[in-house]
């Protein structure tokens, strides 16, 4: 056997198994319809799409193709959040993730703004996916308008005194793609939780290199452990079209931003293999 390949089957073989993929929506739908009624993806126990009470149910759809971030594997299409009136929702209910003390529950997703910015942002921009318990918001990712009028990538935390703003340095450019990572870290008793915002990781990141971090506390609605129980997406500016793509909720990173496939490696090690005899024959 070549020792390029077997390096890979090595590798491959010795990697830890993750199977705490607990929400995964791909949007693979048909493009050009409705998000509002739709019921793919897993873990969300049954529940299709809403959108949000006294918004038009056509005007968060389906547009062709995934989002792309570098050599993270994608499937389906993606959302289109046109927000044709301000305020624009989509909402889905998801098998209810216990926030058990001293674990992580990850989240990520793709997110990219379909047009120019505008050389004036109105003040109350937004673009987000909220993670909620019941009626709750309890934690908005993604980019606000920050005081100084830039808009930029951060954390709103919604419940108790704790909640609020946290901004990141990093400013939102337009029609990019991202890979938003976000990890909470569940306390014991009354303490406080830690929400971490990274950018675009392609492995488990260090938490010096969250963008962004915050604190929030929650009630405990089932005994002693937090819930999540439900996500929503939401834009602000009635003249952006903005992207989403590749929700997905786990208990690892790796559950989040998934490693190539044995057989993708395998695959490139192949190409490489051949690449060099290619050189060596000329």
């Amino acid at each position: 056997m070549h020792p390029l390949l077997g390096m890979t089957l090595f590798w491959a073989i010795t990697q830890p198994l993750r199977a705490d993929l607990l929400v995964y929506e791909p949007f693979d739908y048909s493009p050009g319809g409705a998000i509002a009624g739709q019921n793919g993806g897993t873990g969300f126990g049954g529940n299709a799409w809403d959108v949000h009470a006294g918004l038009q149910p056509n005007q968060d759809t389906i547009a062709a193709g995934s989002l792309v971030n570098g050599a993270q594997v994608t499937q389906g299409n993606k959302l289109s959040l046109q927000t044709l009136e301000a305020g624009s929702t989509a909402l889905r209910t998801f098998d209810t993730i216990e926030g058990v003390a001293n674990t992580q529950t990850w989240a990520s997703f793709l997110f990219s703004l379909n047009n120019p910015l505008p050389p004036t942002l109105s003040g109350n921009d937004l673009a987000v996916l909220s993670l909620n318990q019941s009626a709750t918001r309890v934690v908005q990712v993604g980019v606000f308008t920050n005081p100084e009028g830039d808009l930029v990538f951060g954390i709103r935390t919604i419940y108790g005194a704790s909640g609020g703003f946290t901004y990141s340095n990093v400013l939102f450019e337009a029609e990019r793609t991202y890979s938003v990572v976000i990890s909470i870290d569940w306390a014991a008793g009354s303490d406080l939780e830690t929400v971490r915002l990274y950018l675009n990781p392609v492995s488990e990141p260090a938490e010096s290199s969250a963008v962004a971090s915050a604190q929030l506390q929650l009630s405990r609605p089932s005994g002693s452990n937090q819930e999540l129980t439900s996500l929503e997406i939401a834009g602000s500016n009635p003249d952006w079209e903005w992207f989403f793509d590749e929700i997905r909720i786990g208990t690892h990173f790796a559950d989040v931003i998934p490693e190539p496939s044995v057989s993708a490696l395998l695959l490139l090690a192949a190409a490489g293999i051949g690449w060099r005899r290619s050189r060596q024959s000329r």
